[in-house]
């Protein structure tokens, strides 16, 4: 094999990547498969710097294993990870040639396909079908489902949205994924973490990891390789954030605070039926046994949520509600925010006459309140009338429910006028 790069691509097979054959890797790959489901590894492919003996190498350390010197990591992650199938992702002028050089011995396989390839790397004009054609030899090498997949570079959004479709084309439906971002332009690590929230969202994907070898942290020559799936976390607290502003359910954090929250879990729920007292005690439990420090990511958003729950602190039943019917009412929920403000007139009522809080003074004090305030009846009519969703026989009421603007400012007079 004739050509500028034809020692390079002769040289060196690097213990640790094929050390077994390839019937055995098929095999060990198959039983994980039946095991785990089955698992994609996408990486990336750039360009280290290179020298008249190849590309740079460096000795990788994943989760404390040191792994054999190599220029790329998703050889290594390939051999640590054992995954079903890897996707390797690159732009024109990525080192695909090395792939085919220099942690892996081919031998005389391909040589002209490896030689063209090393060639227009050089030029930066490596194509798809250039990739295509030599994938089955490095899928025969690897012994799993291997994809060699050209992106642009990702400088525009078209470009960017390409690259979330190309990875998203290489996930089936409820895979477990890895990530690899060490060798993507500076750009591809957030398109692939956005990638990974598009994976988990419409395709019921898992991220295991997004892994980044650290070069510039290395130490005595070893390049820590870190997981950063961690950072997932922080974009579903935001997201549960966003879902809470939108609909006050604090059903969204259970799942993210595990047992922790399990309380808030109740909590909305009594909350929600309007059982205020009931949600004020799982309120409280949550706030002594939450142990949200514990949680790095959850300390991030704890005075946030502490702020948005912070209603149950409020010491009487009627200030509860009260403060309720404001939250709802900041977040639109109209209904929910009149039926508040009208149940926190009651309990105020109750309070004042020092009265038991039974079913039948509630009523008793309903009725007190429709007779002696106009305000109170024109709340219960608004209240009634978003409830039932349908005309209302007041022609005032109902020309409220047709603009919001008219219905908001409405019961923001309400509301001040029954010092809500």
């Amino acid at each position: 094999m004739a050509g500028p790069n034809s020692s390079r691509l002769h040289q060196g097979s690097i213990d640790g990547f094929l050390t077994q054959p390839v019937h055995q890797v098929v095999s060990d790959n198959q039983a994980n498969k039946d095991a785990l489901m089955n698992t994609t590894l996408i990486t990336f492919i750039g360009r280290t710097p290179k020298t008249s003996e190849g590309y740079r190498k460096t000795v990788y350390s994943i989760d404390g294993h040191r792994q054999p010197p190599s220029a790329f990591l998703g050889f290594n992650l390939k051999q640590y990870l054992k995954p079903d199938r890897i996707v390797i992702l690159g732009t024109a002028g990525s080192m695909w040639d090395h792939l085919f050089e220099g942690d892996i011995d081919f031998g005389n396989d391909a040589e002209n396909d490896r030689l063209e390839l090393a060639f227009a790397v050089e030029e930066s004009r490596v194509t798809q079908a250039m990739l295509d054609q030599i994938q089955p030899v490095l899928a025969d090498k690897l012994g799993i489902d291997t994809h060699l997949q050209l992106i642009q570079v990702g400088t525009t959004l078209n470009e960017q949205i390409e690259v979330v479709e190309l990875m998203s084309r290489h996930v089936d439906t409820g895979d477990q994924v890895q990530l690899d971002i060490t060798h993507g332009l500076r750009s591809l690590p957030m398109i692939a973490l956005l990638t990974a929230m598009y994976l988990r969202n419409l395709r019921q994907a898992t991220i295991e990891g997004i892994w980044y070898g650290a070069f510039e942290l290395r130490q005595d020559d070893i390049t820590p390789v870190n997981n950063l799936q961690g950072l997932l976390q922080m974009a579903d607290w935001l997201s549960a954030m966003h879902a809470y502003s939108k609909d006050g359910d604090y059903g969204v954090f259970s799942e993210l605070l595990g047992e922790a929250g399990h309380c808030l879990k109740e909590a909305a729920f009594f909350e929600r039926i309007n059982n205020s007292a009931k949600a004020k005690q799982k309120l409280e439990t949550w706030s002594i046994e939450g142990k949200i420090d514990q949680d790095p990511v959850a300390r991030l958003f704890a005075d946030e949520l502490q702020q948005r729950i912070a209603w149950h602190r409020k010491g009487s039943r009627h200030d509860r509600e009260q403060k309720l019917a404001k939250e709802y009412f900041k977040r639109g929920d109209y209904l929910r925010a009149a039926i508040l403000a009208l149940e926190a007139k009651i309990s105020e009522e109750l309070h004042q006459n020092r009265e038991p809080d039974t079913r039948d003074h509630r009523e008793e004090a309903s009725k007190s309140l429709q007779a002696g305030s106009r305000e109170f009846q024109t709340l219960s009519r608004i209240r009634n009338a978003l409830a039932h969703g349908v005309r209302s026989p007041d022609k005032k009421i109902d020309k409220l429910l047709s603009d919001e603007n008219s219905l908001a400012t409405e019961l923001q007079r309400l509301f001040k006028s029954l010092k809500i």
